[in-house]
């Protein structure tokens, strides 16, 4: 069975973080303890009451089953903001529109570069399609707006 860039990417997330670099040191990288410098709260960072719509694929996002039996979660923020969560780890981007009902996932605060990602939402708006290439995966509605 072929295994997703995403989810490959997902574990070296995990493994870069709780290993550390070359030789076991994490002294080179980032926290990825919240500290209320560097990790703003994303639900309150929305614009005032009335100014925009909710963003179309606001809610809670789980993922697939990783090869640790964890599954990702992925939250989207009414004004676009995303944070994508593996275990203890996470990384925020944001979602923009890319035509035809898709959306690039684009996540810019991370312990390892995560690639963008293409997502798509269902017609009853249950399920996310997020595409890496020509990988698929499938992730659930958990919580929405």
């Amino acid at each position: 069975m072929k295994r997703s860039r995403l989810a490959l990417t997902l574990a070296a997330l995990c493994t870069v973080t709780a290993c550390g670099g070359p030789g076991g040191s994490t002294a080179d990288l980032p926290s990825s303890a919240p500290s209320e410098q560097s990790s703003p709260n994303l639900a309150e960072a929305s614009p005032a009451a009335g100014a925009e719509a909710p963003h179309p694929l606001e809610g809670t996002w789980r993922g697939p089953e990783d090869e640790n039996g964890a599954r990702p979660t992925l939250s989207i923020y009414p004004h676009g903001v995303v944070s994508l969560e593996t275990g203890p780890y996470y990384c925020t981007g944001d979602a923009s529109p890319f035509g035809n009902g898709s959306y690039v996932l684009a996540f810019t605060q991370c312990v390892v570069s995560l690639p963008d990602l293409n997502a798509t939402l269902s017609e009853d708006g249950q399920t996310l399609t997020v595409k890496d290439g020509d990988d698929v995966e499938e992730w659930e509605l958990q919580e929405g707006p």
